[in-house]
């Protein structure tokens, strides 16, 4: 398994510096990327209105293209692409490449793995922590409300990208609601899992968390039995050269 993530030059909300930086950035990404995406991919891409949507989207794109270039020697994915019924995108007719992407604020992160995966970073904010007693299985929100304030907003967007992360990597959407399975977190690391049914109950998945910012949080879970110590974080440049390099 790898884990890869690119932090953007800024997001909705940040400075004029920011601003500028990520500006700059969509320049780069429209003149030297956006031209070899399908006309399928460009559209997508178009249709968000906000800048730091349209760059996450073309990062996320690249990330995918470079590794599926680099380590599976796939070059021209538009005739892979698939989704399940609840729109989890795969490749066709390559169950060993498994792939996801996700994308908050001002970092995209994509994992690759031979086995199903799912990742989800989050930018850390204010929320109102009653949302986890809607959402959060009973123990959960038990634990939450039991851990000292200082440290609640934190503990909440841990136990949300696991339970995102394992919801993605399953490829079921919200057909399984965030409730039915609850996260238990050791003070050693551990993570454990529990569920009486559906593929928690069925299956030995994994789970790992990363720190990439310190106002982040980021979680992947994966049917395969290695996770990676680190996130792999490239630049913006690194991850353009690179695609410019495989020339797809």
């Amino acid at each position: 398994m790898d884990i890869i993530a690119v932090r953007i030059g800024g997001c909705r909300g940040g400075s004029a510096a920011e601003q500028e930086a990520l500006y700059r950035e969509e320049l780069l990404l429209r003149e030297r990327a956006l031209p070899n995406f399908s006309p399928a991919r460009r559209s997508k891409v178009e249709a968000y209105r906000q800048t730091d949507d349209r760059v996450r989207s073309m990062v996320g794109e690249l990330l995918v293209r470079v590794y599926a270039a680099e380590r599976w020697a796939l070059l021209d994915l538009e005739q892979l692409r698939s989704s399940n019924s609840y729109g989890k995108p795969g490749l066709s007719g390559r169950p060993d490449c498994q792939y996801n992407v996700s994308h908050s604020g001002q970092w995209v992160a994509a994992v690759f793995d031979f086995a199903p995966v799912g990742i989800d970073v989050e930018q850390i904010h204010t929320v109102d922590l009653a949302i986890a007693d809607r959402f959060f299985s009973r123990s959960e929100a038990e634990f939450l409300r039991a851990q000292p304030h200082s440290q609640q907003l934190d503990c909440f967007f841990e136990l949300w990208t696991l339970k995102e992360s394992y919801i993605k990597a399953v490829g079921a959407g919200m057909s399984i609601p965030l409730d039915s399975f609850s996260f238990t977190l050791h003070r050693n690391g551990e993570i454990e899992l529990h569920a009486e049914t559906g593929p928690a109950a069925r299956e030995n998945w994994r789970f790992g968390q990363y720190n990439v910012d310190p106002g982040y949080k980021l979680a992947v879970c994966s049917l395969g039995q290695d996770l990676p110590e680190r996130v792999q974080v490239w630049t913006m440049e690194e991850l353009l050269g690179r695609f410019e390099q495989i020339g797809c």
